[in-house]
């Protein structure tokens, strides 16, 4: 059985609670949707856990990420070298790759490379 593993974003409107899951053999990091393709958001760790449980899923809570949108976008619409870690940065990349990799609608993110605040911008606008 495969872990899954929270993960919350932070937003200009609120804090959500994704379900991640690392990919097995060669398939690709991607974030738990539903039937449909869409993203699962949760409000809170508890409503997390439930919707494991009913699908059987492990939470692991070792080791919980979360990434703050509202720094990446102030980075992104004013570059400054100091003003954020390149750790936050990367943590920003893995996200927004992991999450093009999950969501089925629309078109894919262009393939890694080139200038990645060009990315985070647009990804951002979305």
């Amino acid at each position: 059985m495969a872990d899954y593993y929270p993960y919350q974003i932070t937003t200009r409107r609120r804090d959500l609670t994704l379900i991640w899951r690392p990919g097995e053999g060669d398939a690709p990091d991607e974030f738990a949707v539903d039937e449909l393709g869409s993203l699962l958001t949760f409000h809170d760790l508890d409503a997390v856990r439930k919707y494991c449980d009913r699908n059987d899923w492990e939470l692991v809570r070792d080791g919980e990420a979360a990434l703050d949108l509202g720094v990446v976008r102030r980075w992104v619409e004013r570059p400054d070298p100091d003003s954020v870690s390149a750790g936050l940065l990367l943590d920003a990349w893995n996200f927004f790759d992991d999450l093009s990799r999950s969501l089925k609608a629309g078109p894919p993110l262009p393939p890694a490379g080139g200038d990645p605040r060009q990315r985070l911008r647009k990804d951002l606008r979305r």
